[in-house]
């Protein structure tokens, strides 16, 4: 019975002091893995591991993030991230390994700078990863502009599964500003939310959304000061029964020009059925092209997957389209539609203009126009010259437009308009 127990002992005493070598070879493929699938991804950037020392209870490694094409000689600068892994499950705790990281930007100039605060990063025993970039304040001298620049704190959390098949990207980052002898630029807060998850073609789908507190810019000697408030962009994307669809939205509840009421905006822009093994195929040929030699792309089958992308009848609008000035608001939609290919003139391209239908109004409020006219004179002359040509017509208080494309032929409010380049 003894024996039995001293041997149990030894066998859990061995698997004990290999688990930090196994667990240390586990991280290495999920870090290994996932910097792979960054440089897939990154367009014009090489993103490398230049060193990564394993040992028995730590890693160290160096990635290296610079343009693609860019000479190693220290002429274009380039992002090094060095990180130190402890290896579970226990230096590391209840994961493969935890990790701290400093970046710093070298090359480029004399000396490299240093970003301060670090990145925190635990890799799971599933190849999942989760990394905590908590930046610090920090100002450097920007000598061309005889000023200087600083940024005020980086909060992101990214998190992948082991798959690498969803990355989730929540946090913030603080206000970027710069201060110069003729002027000033500040920019953030900046909230960044990002969920996505790549889809059985390659490409990613999921929701996104970046909300900006503040920018702001002023420049008095050259006569440019203006600011912007709460800019928000959110976008959605999905793959269903093969097919593509996104949605965009923009919003601005406030821009601040001298000599201006507040302007707003508010944009959306939709497509859908767009065929995504071809998306896939041809997101895919952009990323080899833009991250290996670009132009070593073939426009013939870059055209080719183009063509088979809009196979199924695409749809694109945007609307709603709307700029508000002051209590005055301007109202556009402009709506373009194929039908699918089977329906079409004919398979190839050159009935493509034929095919396409295509529709646009616009709603603009005669106070906007008098508003605009007190800074732009032109803007009134404008005006009546479309009225003049039939291309606006007034009803009430707005000047309206109805556009409507059929067939290669296009109407203004019901009057046909000649299209020189359509047959």
């Amino acid at each position: 019975m003894n024996k039995i127990v001293i041997a149990v002992v030894v066998l859990l005493a061995a698997a004990a002091g290999a688990a930090p070598m196994l667990v240390g070879q586990q991280a290495e493929g999920a870090v290994r893995s996932l910097t792979q699938e960054i440089d897939n991804d990154t367009l014009f950037w090489k993103v490398e591991i230049q060193s990564y020392e394993r040992g028995y209870l730590g890693s160290d490694l160096v990635h290296r993030f610079q343009p693609v094409g860019a000479d190693t000689d220290g002429e274009v600068p380039v992002f090094v991230l060095k990180t130190h892994l402890d290896h579970g499950p226990f230096a590391g705790g209840l994961n493969a390994a935890k990790g701290r990281s400093t970046l710093s930007l070298e090359g480029g100039g004399p000396a490299s700078i240093q970003v301060p605060g670090e990145i925190l990063t635990t890799v799971g025993f599933d190849q999942s990863l989760v990394s905590h970039f908590k930046l610090d304040d920090y100002s450097w001298p920007v000598p061309d502009a005889d000023g200087k620049a600083t940024w005020r704190n980086v909060d992101v959390t990214l998190e992948t599964d082991g798959a690498l098949s969803e990355v989730h990207v929540h946090g913030s980052l603080g206000t970027v500003a710069l201060e110069a002898e003729d002027g000033s630029m500040t920019y953030g807060p900046m909230d960044i939310v990002a969920d996505q998850a790549r889809s059985e073609f390659g490409f990613w789908t999921g929701s996104g959304k970046v909300t900006v507190n503040a920018i702001d810019v002023l420049a008095p000697m050259q006569g440019v000061a203006f600011s912007v408030k709460g800019f928000e962009i959110e976008s959605r994307s999905a793959v269903d029964d093969g097919l593509v669809s996104s949605i965009s939205i923009m919003k601005v509840p406030t821009i601040e020009l001298p000599g201006f009421e507040p302007i707003a905006l508010d944009i959306s822009i939709t497509f859908d059925r767009l065929d995504a093994a071809a998306t896939g195929r041809l997101v895919k040929m952009i990323q080899e092209a833009a991250n290996d030699d670009p132009a070593a792309m073939s426009n013939g089958a870059l055209m080719t997957e183009a063509f088979a992308m809009i196979r199924p009848g695409p749809r694109f609008s945007v609307d709603p389209f709307t700029i508000a000035l002051g209590d005055e608001k301007a109202e556009m939609d402009i709506k373009l539609a194929l039908p699918p290919e089977a329906e079409r003139m004919s398979p190839g391209p050159e009935t493509l203009p034929l095919d396409l239908m295509a529709d646009a109004n616009l709603r603009l409020p005669s106070g906007m126009v008098q508003i605009m006219a007190q800074v732009q004179p032109q803007v009134a002359m404008g005006v009546q010259q479309l009225l003049a040509m039939g291309m606006l017509n007034q009803q009430g208080d707005d000047y309206v437009l109805a556009a409507q494309y059929r067939a290669g032929s296009l109407t203004v409010n019901g009057a046909p308009v000649p299209l020189p380049f359509l047959p």
